[in-house]
């Protein structure tokens, strides 16, 4: 037995209004890619940044925007797009009651979900976008949206 089977799915349009999506800059174009994915599955992603090619903000700051999505309940889990899949979601863990989580496969995404409860799920722009999206997708599928998250003032 699986434990897709002991798991209830409830499709991701359903189950999450709000969704965030934060990029640095080389990954600006794959984090167009995964808006447009996204629209036509009904769910618009908020974009939090980065906004055009050139824009060199640092992931410190881009990480504090998706924290704030998260703290003022703008958004209930936010996407972290990376070269490496590994940067803005070491800085937004440094945040009280934040939980960001490198995602590799389907199985970490699940695992972030889970077992840790994350809010964010951070990939690699490198990636291929068929295993991506399916990194993201099943990260929404098996997090709940109501779960409280402890002290978010940090």
């Amino acid at each position: 037995m699986s434990i897709d089977s002991l798991i209830p799915k409830i499709p991701i349009e359903k189950k999450f209004s709000k969704v965030g999506i934060v990029s640095d800059s080389a990954s600006l174009s794959v984090k167009r890619r995964i808006i447009d994915n996204y629209k036509t599955l009904g769910i618009d992603l908020l974009d939090l940044g980065v906004f055009s090619e050139g824009d060199e903000i640092r992931l410190e700051h881009l990480a504090k925007k998706a924290v704030n999505a998260i703290k003022t309940n703008q958004a209930q889990r936010v996407f972290l797009v990376d070269l490496s899949g590994n940067g803005l979601q070491m800085y937004a863990n440094k945040f009280d009651g934040i939980i960001a989580v490198y995602c590799h496969d389907a199985a970490s995404a699940m695992e972030a979900a889970l077992i840790h409860n994350a809010q964010m799920c951070n990939v690699s722009s490198t990636f291929d976008f068929k295993t991506l999206l399916t990194i993201l997708r099943t990260f929404l599928e098996y997090s709940e949206p109501e779960t409280p998250r402890g002290d978010l003032k940090g």
